[in-house]
C-alpha cells in the first residue's frame, strides 16, 4: 500500500505541461515528416516510464491498472481521477477522467511539441465499464457520438486474429472487403478512409503532411484536412462509379464552402 502511495506522489510531482511537450521534441525531430510506428512506440514508451496509462494501436494499454481500479471504483461509488493519454502522434491528448458526487466529467488536454493548449473540460453524459474490460462514454456536445479504448489486457492470440482476419479487410490489402456496396448501392463504403487510403497510394504520403491540413480548433476536436470538392471527386471516381451527388451527400461534405473535410 505503501509503495502505491508513493508511486502515485511521484505521478503527481511530474508536470506534464513541460515533459510531454520535451518527449514529442526528443523524438520527433524538427523537419521530420510525420512519426512512423516505432517512434509513436519511444513516445508512448516514455510517457509510461513516467507512470501514465498509454493506449496504443492493437496494443496493450501501458499502465492500465490505474485505470482499471479508477473504472471498478466508480462502479461502487467511490470518488476519484485519472489520467489517460492518447497515442502519440505530432500531437499527444491527455484525458482526465473525474468522478466525484455521482457525476464524471472528462478534462481533455492537447500538447505538442512547441505549446499546451487550455484544457476543456466536459460532462461525461454516458459511460460504462464493460466486463471484457472496454471503457466507452459519450460526452455533451458530442451528440451520438461514443468514444472508448480498451483498459485490460488482450491476448496475444486476440491480437493476432486481428492482424490476421481484421486488417486483411483493407481494400488495399490481400482479402474481401466485408462491407456490402455494388455499382447501383454504395451502401456502407466509408468514403472518409477509402479517400484517406487512395491518397496515400496515389501520392506515398499522409494527406495531413499536406496544405490542406488544419490544427484543432481546440481540445475537444482533433486535427483535420480540408480540401477542395474538385480535388476529391477526382480522386474517388477515377476509382469508383460514383455519382457526384452521392458524395456531396455525405457527413464531409461543406457546401457552404466547397469542400470536403476529413479528421
Amino acid at each position: 500500500m505503501e509503495s502505491d502511495e508513493y508511486e502515485t506522489e511521484q505521478v503527481e510531482a511530474i508536470e506534464p505541461n513541460v515533459v510531454i511537450p520535451e518527449i514529442i521534441r526528443s523524438v520527433v525531430k524538427q523537419g521530420d515528416e510525420f512519426p512512423d510506428v516505432q517512434k509513436r512506440e519511444e513516445m508512448a514508451g516514455k510517457i509510461a516510464e513516467l507512470g501514465f496509462s498509454v493506449t496504443r494501436y492493437n496494443q496493450n494499454m501501458l499502465n492500465y491498472e490505474k485505470v482499471d481500479e479508477f473504472l471498478r471504483n466508480v462502479a461502487d461509488g467511490i470518488e476519484g481521477e485519472v489520467t489517460v493519454y492518447t497515442y502519440p502522434w505530432i500531437y499527444v491528448i491527455s484525458e482526465t477522467f473525474s468522478y466525484k458526487n455521482g457525476e464524471m466529467t472528462c478534462t481533455l488536454k492537447h500538447y505538442t511539441a512547441d505549446e499546451v493548449r487550455e484544457p476543456i473540460t466536459l460532462k461525461v453524459d454516458e459511460f460504462e465499464y464493460t466486463e471484457r474490460g472496454n471503457f466507452i462514454y459519450r460526452l455533451e456536445e458530442s451528440g451520438d457520438e461514443y468514444r472508448g479504448f480498451r483498459v485490460t489486457p488482450l491476448s496475444e492470440k486476440s491480437r493476432t486474429y486481428f492482424q490476421k482476419y481484421i486488417m486483411p479487410g483493407n481494400i488495399f490489402m490481400s482479402g474481401p472487403v466485408n462491407i456490402n456496396w455494388n455499382k447501383d448501392n454504395f451502401g456502407d463504403l466509408n468514403w472518409d478512409w477509402i479517400f484517406e487510403k487512395l491518397w496515400e497510394y496515389e501520392n506515398g504520403t499522409d494527406m495531413f503532411n499536406t496544405e490542406y491540413y488544419r490544427e484543432a480548433r481546440d481540445n475537444f476536436h482533433f486535427d483535420y484536412v480540408e480540401i477542395p470538392r474538385e480535388v476529391v471527386e477526382e480522386l474517388l471516381q477515377k476509382y469508383f462509379y460514383v455519382p457526384t451527388d452521392i458524395l456531396r451527400n455525405i457527413d464531409e461534405y461543406n457546401e457552404e464552402d466547397k469542400t470536403y473535410t476529413f479528421p
